[in-house]
């Protein structure tokens, strides 16, 4: 058998070193200072991260990696972003199959020069739906890291987002549907990593016309088009038709004062249970490919506890992919289908 020549390399989020507030500030400050997450001038970022943030929440940041750290395994993002490579990779042909971190390392540009004798590299940034502030940073990262890299170095082809490809609809309901066996539930939320508003308005101006108001999501279904929140609405639209149990959409983790997407999941949860009457709640993340800090401690411990607070009965968290088979033989199926279509990145 012939050496592989490309290379699929995952890109996921990152994570802290240690769950301690000097590596998670660490770790804080090189996300947060991204001006694809926090897009304010430069000055005005730097005070903000570097003087407000980063002090306050480095602490209760720690505190909470503390709550989901392994004492063998470290970070359940690195893990099982790792184990996600080491299982995927007897399915995808031809291919080495490798990871990076967009921040706090392994680096894009560490993995990049591993593989600098291979003829193609395949990013694929592991968010189904996209944003500026997870996909794009990914690309424009790589485009930084290759500005000034030699012809000899591989050629880097962009894929892209996957929130409405079939395997993944199928991957996702399927593992929804075997996570509900014998559970007795009133309603499923699928709840989404927040976005600031601003972030979708700013893509052009007929997301900054159109996108957020009542009806929009809807009128975009099938189309091609960027906007996380709508990508996120059809995301549970193409699930919930596969499922027989009521359903909804909100989003989770804002930050600062800015407006975000909406409804909140803190506060849409104190609508199911109050107002609506859910006492039995499943949650699932579908942003997540792998199980990390905002799934396991913000959903499977804070929410839990907000939704037993307000008086609902069993709650229910649906864990990402993680390394769960149908969502290996999918990924593999959606890459190898679609392999010949993803352009190559401009550099």
């Amino acid at each position: 058998m012939s050496t592989p020549d490309k290379l699929l390399l995952l890109v996921n989020l990152g994570s802290p070193k240690k769950p301690e507030a000097p590596e998670v500030g660490e770790f804080l400050d090189e996300f947060l200072m991204d001006p694809l997450v926090i897009n304010i001038p430069k000055p005005l970022r730097w005070l903000l991260v570097k003087k407000l943030i980063v002090p306050k929440r480095s602490h209760e940041s720690a505190e909470a990696y503390s709550a989901i750290w392994d004492k063998q395994t470290g970070s359940p993002l690195v893990h099982y972003t790792k184990k996600l490579v080491e299982h995927l990779s007897p399915y995808v042909d031809d291919f080495t199959v490798d990871y990076a971190m967009r921040y706090n390392g392994p680096s894009i540009e560490s993995l990049i020069e591993k593989y600098k004798d291979y003829k193609e590299i395949y990013l694929l940034p592991v968010y189904p739906q996209y944003a500026e502030s997870s996909t794009e940073t990914v690309f424009v990262e790589t485009q930084r890291v290759m500005a000034n890299k030699p012809a000899s170095y591989p050629k880097i082809k962009k894929v892209d987002y996957f929130f409405n490809q079939k395997e993944y609809i199928d991957a996702l309901t399927k593992h929804i549907q075997k996570e509900l066996v014998g559970k007795d539930i009133d309603h499923l939320l699928f709840s989404y990593h927040g976005l600031p508003e601003n972030h979708i308005k700013k893509l052009g101006a007929d997301y900054k016309k159109n996108c957020l108001k009542p009806g929009c999501c809807e009128k975009r279904f099938g189309t091609n088009h960027l906007c996380y929140k709508g990508q996120c609405v059809e995301t549970t639209h193409l699930v919930s038709k596969e499922l027989s149990v009521a359903t909804s959409t909100s989003f989770q983790s804002r930050l600062g004062r800015a407006q975000w997407i909406k409804p909140y999941t803190t506060e849409h949860l104190d609508e199911l249970v109050k107002v609506k009457g859910v006492k039995n709640l499943a949650v699932v993340c579908p942003s997540f490919v792998c199980d990390c800090l905002e799934t396991l401690e913000e959903v499977d411990m804070q929410l839990r506890e907000q939704f037993e607070e307000a008086g609902g009965k069993n709650f229910y968290y649906i864990p990402a992919f993680n390394t769960e088979e149908v969502w290996l033989k999918h990924l593999s199926q959606w890459f190898q289908r679609s392999q010949g279509q993803w352009p190559e990145l401009i550099l």
